[in-house]
């Protein structure tokens, strides 16, 4: 949340087929009153989540412009949602890393999407080359990515901040290709230009 444009946040279920999926619910919730689970059959067969009713069910603070980009508005109680996904029929659940779920941003009516670098789109058409560089999906000419997962609980931007001012490691690890800077996360940062919901 906090763009102006109208994306939600999705996941798929890349190694998981829909046809093996019998319930999928919401067996706790916190901060929120969405009670249910909106998903679908991908067009792999795999599983979809799409939580527009979350977003729809979360309001910024009065006098705020976005959903937690300014301190001035900050909200601490973040909406959270515990999910059982209840099969019907025994499956491997050692063959599933985090890598087989896809968090993405997409528009309404399988409109554009947007993935971390790798993904390929669900529903949308996006060239996978990318000049040669040998990456598919979602890397620019650079080989730089579109999103970011981070394998630690992290603060994010102010409103009109430089992400590039407030974590200071994080543009020689991009440049690098990852190679510099492994941990820019936990390097200096500028603690001025960060959100620090809990």
């Amino acid at each position: 949340m906090g763009g102006s444009f109208p994306y939600a946040p999705c996941v798929r279920l890349k190694d998981l087929k829909a046809a093996d999926v019998d319930e999928i619910e919401v067996v706790q919730r916190f901060n929120t009153s969405v009670e249910t689970v909106v998903w679908s059959v991908g067009p792999d067969g795999e599983v979809i989540m799409d939580f527009r009713n979350l977003v729809a069910a979360t309001s910024k603070p009065s006098g705020s412009t976005f959903f937690n980009t300014d301190k001035e508005y900050l909200v601490t109680e973040l909406p959270q949602l515990n999910i059982a996904i209840y099969m019907n029929k025994e499956v491997n659940v050692n063959s599933v890393d985090f890598e087989s779920f896809d968090f993405y941003l997409a528009k309404a009516d399988h409109g554009p999407e947007i993935h971390l670098g790798g993904y390929k789109p669900v529903y949308d058409t996006y060239p996978s080359d990318n000049s040669g560089l040998g990456w598919d999906y979602y890397y620019n000419k650079k080989g730089l990515i579109w999103g970011l997962n981070v394998p630690v609980p992290m603060a994010h931007v102010i409103e009109k901040g430089n992400f590039l001012d407030a974590y200071k490691d994080f543009a020689a690890w991009a440049m690098s290709g990852g190679q510099d800077k492994a941990y820019w996360y936990n390097g200096e940062k500028n603690n001025e230009l960060l959100i620090k919901a809990q």
